[in-house]
């Protein structure tokens, strides 16, 4: 089984629960200390079900006034519509090459306050299932911290657990220097990871995990395109995004569809435009997702 495709269907699918803890999990308190210092060394303390929805409220409350009177605020993005349910949790199911090998589940955990900004927070966990978890069994989940205001990645955490793979990434980024810098720590192999690197990126850049999520932030218009930067593995690339249809109807619902010209580079360069389709309401959730790659065929579908 070639390792690309199921770290493509985790990844890919994550913007669009509960897997058990693991025993080989790497010890966050050892292992992570830099990444631990730098991000979570203002945080709040742990946040109650009932604060967080009173920081939600707030921000309802304020994003209506904006949309009276939006505000001009430099380097942003920001739409004046909340994108997220609090809560919310959205169940996928995956094909690979027509076969279902695999569930996703997303969930907005809701709003964090970390080093002076607020970030939504999201949390995905995918795992094979069926047969396909005979041939090679993934149990894998991530974190993503997402900048409420500037609509950019803050931080994500990725945790893989794979047949022959337990793998630990971290990624900060720092806007004021244009870095971001990367832990990764694990074994594959029976080898022993640890690297920890410093990157080069341009302003309101996504990445793997936070693009399909600031899809949702975008108010489109047919036959409009929209260039995104993207960093993905150390190198930036521009993302081109393009509306292809409106008030396209599947199983009752209205939806947008999209097609993405997605930057990435060997086995998961996609032979075509990925198509994506967003339900036409003010979340625009993700819908279905269809990418053709060299390995074959991936189909995510909303599990109503």
């Amino acid at each position: 089984m070639n390792k690309p495709f199921p770290l493509i269907l985790f990844l890919l699918l994550f913007s669009c629960s509960q897997f058990q803890k693991s025993e080989h999990r790497i010890d966050e308190q050892q292992e992570f200390k830099d990444f631990d210092k730098a991000f979570f060394s203002k945080t709040d303390k742990k946040e109650t079900v009932k604060t967080r929805k009173r920081k939600l409220s707030k921000t309802l409350n304020r994003v209506k006034k904006e949309k009276k009177e939006p505000r001009k605020t430099k380097n942003t993005k920001r739409q004046f519509e909340n994108p997220y349910r609090y809560q919310e949790k959205l169940h996928y199911k995956v094909e690979y090459n027509g076969l279902s090998v695999g569930e996703l589940k997303i969930k907005f955990r809701g709003l964090k306050s970390t080093n002076d900004r607020t970030a939504y927070e999201f949390e995905g966990r995918f795992k094979t299932v069926g047969a396909f978890s005979y041939i090679y069994k993934v149990n894998s989940e991530a974190l993503l911290y997402f900048d409420q205001e500037y609509l950019r990645p803050l931080a994500s955490i990725i945790r893989r657990e794979e047949s022959d793979l337990k793998k630990e990434e971290r990624t900060l980024y720092d806007w004021d220097r244009l870095k971001a810098e990367r832990w990764v720590k694990g074994i594959e192999d029976d080898k022993e990871i640890d690297e920890h690197k410093t990157f080069d990126i341009i302003n309101n850049t996504q990445d793997i995990l936070s693009f399909l999520v600031y899809l949702r932030t975008i108010s489109y218009k047919f036959g409009e395109k929209y260039s995104i930067p993207f960093f993905h593995k150390g190198e930036m690339f521009q993302a081109s995004v393009r509306v292809v249809e409106n008030n396209v109807y599947d199983f009752s619902k209205k939806l947008t569809l999209l097609e993405i010209e997605l930057p990435l580079k060997g086995k998961l360069q996609p032979s075509r435009a990925t198509k994506v389709w967003l339900i036409d309401n003010q979340y625009k959730d993700i819908f279905k997702i269809d990418m053709n790659i060299k390995l074959g065929r991936i189909i995510i579908a909303l599990d109503d």
